[in-house]
This record gives C-alpha cells, structure tokens and sequence, in this order.
C-alpha cells in the first residue's frame, strides 16, 4: 500500500487513538488484522495475536502455561510494544498495569496490557469509534487507599 493509501485508511485512524500505538504499530496492526469482522468476540483476535495463555486440561484440573506458539507473530510483538509505551503515557493503562504488576512482575503485566490493548482494538474497530480514556476517578476507585491521592 502507498504512504497516501495508509493514511487514509479508516481502521488507522480509529488504531491511532489508543494509547501506545503511533504511525507505525497502526499501520502493522491494520494490515495484519486486515477486516475486523472475521473475529466474531475480541477474544478471538487476542488468539490470533497470540495474546492468550496455552490450556493444559487432564483428570479434571487444568492449567495454564505460557503465550500460545501458533500466532501471528508480527501482532503480539505489536500489541507487547504498544503496551510498554501505553503503561507509562495512559493513566488507565498505567494503572491496570501496576495492578498486575504487583500481584505477577512487570513481563506478566505488560502481556495482560498487550491483551487489554487487543480487546480495545476490536470494540473501537468493530463499533467504528475512537478510543475514550476512563475518568480518573474511576480509575482510582479501583485502587486500594494507599495508592490514591491525597488530593482527591
């Protein structure tokens, strides 16, 4: 696709809005998903990235282990970059990695932000709309006390 090509292309538009993805993933991620409606949920297209956890399941337990191997390789290396600049530029995204980060190390966390930022792509690409930060307010009701401001 030519430079003009790109620039024009709706689903570009709507990518550049979400935090972490600049020209570049924008571009990548378009192309790679192509049309948004051969994923029917959003989870579907986190598989695709291969933004999910493998299943063990034998004798009624199951575990998860590590990222899926069969992805495409060129989304999950997007989304897991767009995620390290997301958590320190989106004050949602910063939060709900510290969340994560407390309870899994920051690797974990920055994968469970890739996937955040997965499943937001396809609601604003499906619906056609530009991606919306939450209030802060909401996002510091969510945290415990001793991580919210005092200037509340």
């Amino acid at each position: 696709m030519t430079k003009e090509a790109l620039e024009n292309h709706p689903g570009i538009v709507i990518l550049r809005t979400i935090p972490g993805i600049g020209k570049i993933l924008a571009a990548l991620v378009a192309l790679e998903i192509d049309d948004i409606r051969r994923f029917s949920r959003a989870d579907k297209l986190c598989a695709y990235a291969g933004l999910v956890p493998t299943t063990y399941a034998s004798g009624g337990k199951v575990r998860h282990g590590s990222l899926i191997p069969s992805c495409n390789r060129w989304l999950r290396w997007a989304y897991v970059e767009a995620a390290w600049i997301a958590q320190r530029t989106s004050p949602y995204c910063h939060a709900y990695f510290e969340r994560i980060k407390r309870r899994k190390g920051a690797n974990c966390a920055n994968t469970a932000l890739a996937r955040r930022l997965c499943e937001i792509t396809w609601h604003c690409l499906i619906e056609k709309r530009s991606y919306e930060e939450r209030n802060q307010a909401r996002i510091e009701r969510n945290q415990p006390a001793a991580f919210q401001s005092s200037w509340s």
